[in-house]
């Protein structure tokens, strides 16, 4: 799953886990390091340089190798999360090239750890009809959400050089090339998620 925080990823991933019988992996940064558990983003993202750089990188390490030991698993985040954050953090900070080769690992591990990845943006027509989930932990401004959710999209079709077509009367996207396969789910309507996720997910056409 990629999309920003609050948007509805690890209902649904976890939903997925139970009806196709897949385990679910927890990609959350608080389930990883768990002496962030009670930290808030806000306060997370106000450290120094270094600190979040060190941060990032531990935690890209630990969601490839949890990821890597697994052989069919659903879990809630993505590296696609790992580079959009990174970036929303650290681009006006870190040298150009310490992105680089930060945004390079974690494409490697894009194209060979999942099959699929779903991606679920947040979009400004959504302001006033979805309510951001407020864990007392997120930020939940929903132009912040729409930044990362931007940043995301960016990562999606000009990284990983995706295209789409729309299908289920502009419910959803699928990729349309080879390779790791897309699904962007535009609904946001959990019954409607879970069905178009579920016929994705199994789809060996």
């Amino acid at each position: 799953m990629a999309g920003p925080s609050g948007i509805g990823k690890t209902t649904l991933a976890k939903i997925l886990s139970e009806d196709l019988n897949i385990p679910f992996i927890s990609g959350s940064y608080s389930e990883l390091v768990p002496s962030t558990k009670d930290v808030k983003h806000e306060d997370m993202i106000k450290k120094n340089t270094q600190d979040i750089l060190q941060e990032d990188i531990d935690l890209f390490r630990k969601r490839r190798d949890i990821f890597n030991n697994a052989i069919e698993f659903i879990s809630d985040r993505s590296f696609v999360d790992n580079i959009a954050y990174h970036i929303n953090k650290l681009s006006y900070q870190v040298d150009e090239s310490d992105i680089t080769i930060f945004i390079d690992a974690c494409i490697q591990s894009l194209a060979t750890i999942p099959t699929h990845l779903i991606f679920i943006p947040y979009r400004a027509d959504m302001i006033d009809s979805f309510k951001i989930e407020d864990n007392h932990k997120r930020i939940i401004n929903p132009w912040y959400q729409i930044q990362i959710s931007s940043l995301m999209t960016t990562i999606i079709t000009q990284l990983l050089n995706k295209t789409f077509m729309t299908k289920d009367n502009y419910k959803s996207m699928v990729s349309k090339e080879d390779g790791l396969k897309v699904l962007v789910l535009l609904t946001t309507n959990l019954e409607e998620r879970v069905n178009i996720t579920k016929q994705f997910l199994t789809d060996e056409s």
